[in-house]
């Protein structure tokens, strides 16, 4: 994080004997830690403090908690919290919107908070922030804490294996060989049929009648050459019924010198999973 934030912030950690563990994506974590950093740091732009804090928390019904609509039970919280400019209530209650950002023109998406609201639903935890303008912001990540039971009942899910994901025909575009067989793999295996293209250039020289056969394109937003917003507008030009799921796994502000994204398009932080990846199709494929 050092080299992310700059010298200008101080990185003051208090991780606490934390003896409960969680269930979690390793490379999504990070992400979550990543994205909440770089929010801090933007609201400090004169330097300041970025405390990194983690704790056990039990959520008791009635408590202060459950009536922020946190179920009870056993939690590992993280909090991170910033010595920055503050919010005002009506960004704070905003916040986690997609696309929502105070910054100005080119330099935020307004996708780091939603992706990391997303990445926090997806392993049904919370994330709660408070801040007043001039007193920082402190945001507090609840992830459920994985009981031997739940990791049992974790590993029967798995073996029931996820949902099937409709059978629509996928173009995925990816610089990286190894998302590209991932995602592929993924679809195929549960009832999709894709194509595969190493970059936008790729992509782009498919024929006509082959490109108006694929009902989703998932495309990396960052690659050599052409990025995947301008492959995508072309592809729309081409074939406009065509949805598009952007993949990225950087964080707002490089995404933003790449193009910013249009409000209403579909997004699927990295590193991906098999159930985000199925998850996000079966979502845009029945909505197409």
């Amino acid at each position: 994080l050092g080299k992310t934030i700059g010298e200008d912030i101080e990185i003051v950690p208090r991780t606490g004997a934390v003896s409960d563990v969680i269930l979690a994506d390793r490379g999504q974590l990070e992400q979550v830690l990543m994205n909440l950093a770089v929010n801090a740091r933007d609201a400090m732009p004169d330097g300041g403090r970025l405390f990194i804090e983690t704790a056990d928390l039990a959520v008791e019904a009635g408590g202060g908690e459950a009536e922020d609509g946190i179920a009870p039970g056993v939690y590992v919280v993280l909090e991170v919290r910033d010595t920055g400019v503050g919010m005002s209530r009506e960004t704070l209650s905003r916040i986690f919107d997609p696309f929502f950002t105070t910054k100005g023109a080119g330099h935020g998406t307004g996708l780091g908070l939603a992706t990391v609201s997303g990445i926090v639903g997806q392993h049904k935890g919370y994330i709660r922030a408070v801040s007043e303008p001039g007193r920082g912001a402190c945001f507090r990540v609840f992830w459920p804490a994985a009981a031997a039971e739940a990791e049992a009942a974790e590993g029967a899910g798995a073996a029931a294996g996820p949902e099937r994901c409709g059978g629509g025909k996928v173009l995925v575009v990816d610089d990286d060989e190894h998302v590209r067989q991932l995602v592929c793999d993924v679809l195929e295996n549960h009832g999709c049929r894709c194509m595969a293209a190493a970059s936008g250039e790729e992509a782009l020289a498919i024929p006509p009648e082959k490109l108006r056969e694929v009902d989703l394109v998932m495309t990396d937003v960052i690659m050599s050459g052409m990025n995947g917003r301008e492959m995508a507008q072309r592809i729309r030009q081409r074939h406009p019924a065509a949805a598009i799921v952007f993949m990225s796994g950087y964080t707002d502000e490089v995404i933003t010198r790449h193009g910013v994204l249009e409000e209403g398009v579909h997004f699927l932080p990295k590193p991906l999973s098999v159930s985000a990846i199925l998850a996000k199709v079966n979502e845009v494929l029945a909505g197409s």
